[in-house]
């Protein structure tokens, strides 16, 4: 079966394992935490907000994003969170779990930040760059100097704790308006959380390296790294998170873990294969324990001892949900105005051959997106057959080997299907990973690129504003997923990706709509699916080369260069050398086929009609019969050139009439009358020499009245001449020289010719000197010459 067609038709059900995502139960949950009220939680989509009672869920309320960074009050008797209208309006509000009741905290606004909560009812929230503090009826307004979606006030409201763009962490105090930052500015961070007595602030860093801050000490302790949904014990000594087991972007396991809060004692509290629990929180008292099973979309309620540090399963609660489709149409809708890049869409399943299994192959299609967007390789086209037939005109790069700038892209790592593959798939998964490889992946293609762990917020912004595509490893997916950054969004802190695995707001994911994709970065809520961590980015920045209408270069590809790499040729049939013409030329081996296999073509675009000479860059070659053909106003010349004689140089290939625009070009290819010599792709330019008009009235060339054998220039030669003829009809020539005894000793010409002007260069580096005979035969036309080899 098409291994594509099965990976189709797995997507159908809600078991299939997938390396790109772990495809959990589709009706499971997230985010439990226990109440007096029952057991609250959301779906796996953040979409909506429940409360367990007697075991069965009762639904709260459903807006994109209400279940992602909602708070409990300091009773455990209301929710705070974000409401999230299908405009992107956003409203603070408060939950009643006793009643009910939702309680809007303000008007509908284009930003507004999660709701937190003080002893004695006191509620907090941000507008804009404003936190505002309520009590009773009593206001409090605090100038943050930035928007911070999360700034939570300490139990005791004594401090706020919030970040800003550089997702650097502060404490504002909220009696004096002081504020202090206590992180070092060593990568970003982001959800503080405060300890339950408001001495200490849990906070993540971007990528998921967890670190406690001690006001009574100004200390940081480091917990540990790779750990995520930490949660504080009810008397602030303890902190329960869950660690992952992740291999080739696939997750493998997770588990449940405890630390003290300053990380001198750590404890693995599940030890289970394949059960992939997570989002543990303490219950009403400390020897209570609840977390998720993704697997199954259950709770399960357990007995903790923090005097062995074991953990005991007491029950397990089917609560299964399935996740809300919030119909936001403005909110999810790929606008135009929006300050984006337009890269070239990839799919890593879609869009790579039907033979491939793409679902792991996210860094390397990003990765090929931005090269792509460059147009530093050729287009390859291959038609796949996946969500309908259509052409992808870079997926053939992702798997299949291929030759760059001198690197080889032949190292071979398994798909997720044990098809070996190379490309850029092998070069990064072949003993390696895109963490190491991804940047020397972009500088073996001329881009200058830089790896940075947990970048912030502003260095990706400054990125994209700079008009430079950013490739960035993230936590949108179980197991870690890449994509790449090129634009904002109206929203603060949304940013604009091509997805090469679909877009994640839209049901069914992998899709194929991930162009223009809008994510929200880690510890930001604007109802786009989030990042939720940032473990990696590459920078890339590339200088296009200067380009010119008459001047095309062999990486023009978007300027008149053009090479075939059509079946049976592949982009591997092609070589090439960091040398000649602007440090880059390709070559193949000659062959004696009477077709061209690999062969490549230069089209200028000529800004006035009239007479230019051609020329051609060679650096260096091993072809002694470079087969040339002119294609000008006047028809088809060919000219056999000798590369191996020129080093370094351009090398004339005559003048001719050219109309303006671009209906002519140059051709070359393999077919050669010598077999297996390189034979070299550089440079063409065209320079104008003067108008058709003034060369008419020098000399009535235009219109041949008659066939004739020019005497080759110049004569005698050594060993380069050009042979000139004009056809009064268009006919069928033969161009061949013999010696004086008869013998044929080479074949020049031998096609049918439109009338007009033609020329030949003749190399006879391979001749003892002496006189020749060159003999022409077109139609009825018949004549002969002598010239003079004298060496």
């Amino acid at each position: 079966m098409n291994p594509k067609l099965l990976l189709i038709l797995l997507f159908a059900g809600t078991s299939i394992l997938l390396p790109q995502e772990k495809q959990f139960d589709v009706d499971g949950i997230k985010n439990a935490a226990v109440t007096p009220a029952g057991i609250v939680f959301t779906d796996l989509k953040n979409s909506a907000l429940y409360l367990e009672k007697n075991s069965e869920p009762v639904f709260l309320t459903s807006s994109p994003g209400s279940g992602l960074y909602y708070s409990l009050s300091t009773d455990k008797q209301t929710i705070g969170y974000k409401q999230i209208d299908q405009n992107g309006n956003q409203i603070p509000s408060l939950i009643d779990l006793t009643t009910k009741k939702i309680t809007p905290l303000h008007s509908a606004v284009k930003l507004a930040g999660q709701v937190s909560f003080a002893k004695e009812g006191t509620t907090a929230f941000t507008i804009d760059n404003e936190l505002i503090i309520r009590k009773n009826v009593s206001e409090m307004k605090y100038d943050l100097g930035t928007y911070a979606n999360m700034a939570p006030i300490s139990p005791d409201a004594r401090y706020a704790a919030y970040n800003d763009n550089n997702d650097q962490l502060y404490l504002l105090d909220l009696q004096s308006s002081e504020k202090r930052k206590i992180t070092n500015g060593g990568g970003g961070y982001f959800n503080p959380i405060w300890s339950p007595n408001g001495k200490k602030l849990l906070y993540s860093s971007l990528g998921a390296t967890l670190k406690v801050y001690d006001l009574a000490n100004d200390s940081t302790y480091k917990i540990t790294e790779e750990a995520y949904s930490p949660a504080w014990s009810n008397d602030s000594r303890w902190i329960i998170f869950y660690k992952k087991e992740i291999k080739n972007l696939e997750l493998l396991n997770s588990d449940l873990y405890l630390s003290s809060f300053d990380g001198t004692k750590q404890t693995r509290l599940t030890f289970t294969k394949d059960q992939f629990e997570c989002d543990p929180s303490f219950g009403l008292t400390d020897d209570e324990v609840i977390y998720s099973k993704f697997e199954k979309g259950t709770i399960v309620k357990a007995v903790l001892s923090l005097q062995d540090h074991s953990l005991k399963v007491k029950s397990e609660l089917n609560l299964k949900v399935k996740p809300i489709e919030i119909p936001s149409p403005n909110l999810y809708k790929k606008t135009l105005d929006v300050d984006t890049l337009d890269i070239p869409y990839i799919n890593q399943v879609f869009d790579t051959p039907d033979y491939y299994n793409g679902s792991a192959a996210c860094g390397p299609t990003s990765a090929m997106m931005i090269v792509a967007f460059y147009k530093i390789l050729p287009v390859w086209n291959i038609t796949c057959s996946w969500p309908s037939s259509h052409n992808s005109p870079y997926g053939k790069y992702i798997c299949e080997p291929y030759r760059f700038r001198q690197t080889n892209y032949v190292l071979t790592a398994n798909d997720p299907n044990d098809r070996p593959s190379q490309g850029a798939y092998g070069y990064m998964w072949s003993g390696t990973s895109p963490y190491s490889s991804m940047a020397s992946f972009y500088i073996k293609h001329g881009i200058a690129a830089t790896r940075a762990d947990e970048p912030s917020y502003q260095t990706a912004l400054d990125e994209v504003n700079t008009g430079r595509p950013y490739t960035i490893c993230n936590g949108l997916t179980t197991a870690g997923h890449i994509i790449v950054a090129h634009g904002t969004a109206t929203q603060s802190h949304t940013l604009i990706f091509n997805d090469p695995y679909g877009d994640k707001n839209i049901p069914g994911y992998p899709n194929y709509f991930g162009k223009n994709a809008k994510y929200d970065w880690p510890g930001y809520n604007n109802g786009y699916k989030n990042l939720n961590t940032v473990y990696w980015s590459v920078s890339t920045n590339y200088t296009k080369p200067e380009t010119s209408d008459t001047l095309i270069d062999d990486l023009d590809f978007a300027n008149g260069f053009y090479m075939n790499n059509k079946a049976p040729v592949t982009m591997n049939s092609w070589k090439d050398m960091n040398q000649g013409y602007n440090g880059h030329f390709w070559y193949s081996l000659t062959t004696l086929k009477p077709m061209d296999s690999c062969y490549a073509t230069w089209t200028p675009n000529i800004p006035q009609t009239g007479y230019y000479e051609v020329s051609a860059y060679i650096a260096y070659s091993q072809a002694e019969a470079a087969k040339y053909k002119i294609y000008s106003l006047k028809g088809l010349d060919t000219l056999v050139i000798n590369q191996k004689e020129i080093k370094d140089a351009w090398v004339s290939l005559g003048k001719y009439q050219f109309e303006k625009g671009n209906s002519g070009y140059v051709h070359l290819g393999d077919a050669s009358s010598i077999a297996g010599e390189a034979i070299v792709f550089d440079a063409v330019k065209w320079s104008y020499v003067d108008s058709i008009e003034t060369a008419i009235d020098e000399q009535d060339i235009s219109n041949p009245k008659e066939f004739r054998l020019e005497q080759n220039y110049p004569n005698p030669f050594n060993p380069v001449t050009v042979i000139s003829w004009q056809l009064a009809a268009g006919s069928n020539v033969t161009l061949k020289i013999y010696d004086v005894l008869g013998n044929e000793v080479a074949a020049l010409v031998n096609e049918f010719q439109k009338a007009g002007e033609h020329s030949i260069t003749f190399s006879a580096s391979q001749l003892a000197s002496g006189i020749y005979i060159y003999r022409i035969n077109a139609g009825g036309f018949s004549a002969s010459r002598k010239l003079i080899l004298l060496r």
